[in-house]
């Protein structure tokens, strides 16, 4: 009986080891000391837009702007590690929250729509201007 007792526990304990390794999703953990090259560009982004960077599993993000020369530019941020950038909430969450990284790029325009829309509405008198104390908004398509 000891052979079997000593071959089910090993057997349980390799199953418990298993199920550990497997349920525990690895999260990028890239330093802010050298953040990586991806081939991210902010060509036809919106102007002060965050996008996530899908070539580091979402842990880098890009703010896309243009600099005091007029030149297009994407300054990098990181996530803290175990977080990872959210696009369709535009902030870093825990990796295990935000649902296929690979997908961010559906909702890029999620922003330049919201815009657009925003943008429309100051045009057209719908939205008070009081509430978002806004006068001459507008955005801009980098390129």
């Amino acid at each position: 009986m000891g052979f079997f007792a000593n071959l089910c526990a090993g057997l349980l304990a390799m199953s418990l080891a298993l199920c550990l390794v497997f349920a525990q999703e690895s999260y990028p953990t890239y330093s802010e000391m050298d953040l990586p090259k991806t081939s991210f560009s902010c060509w036809d982004k919106v102007n002060g837009a965050y996008y996530a960077d899908i070539e580091t599993d979402c842990q880098m993000y890009h703010v896309c702007h243009r600099d005091k020369n007029g030149k297009t530019k994407s300054t990098r941020f990181l996530c803290g590690n175990g977080t990872v950038f959210d696009q369709r909430h535009l902030v870093c969450q825990d990796y295990r929250k935000v649902k296929r990284c690979q997908d961010s790029t559906k909702y890029y325009n999620n922003v330049v729509t919201l815009l657009e829309r925003l943008e429309a509405k100051l045009r057209s008198g719908e939205t008070e201007k009081k509430i978002l104390e806004v006068e001459n908004f507008e955005f801009e398509r980098l390129n």
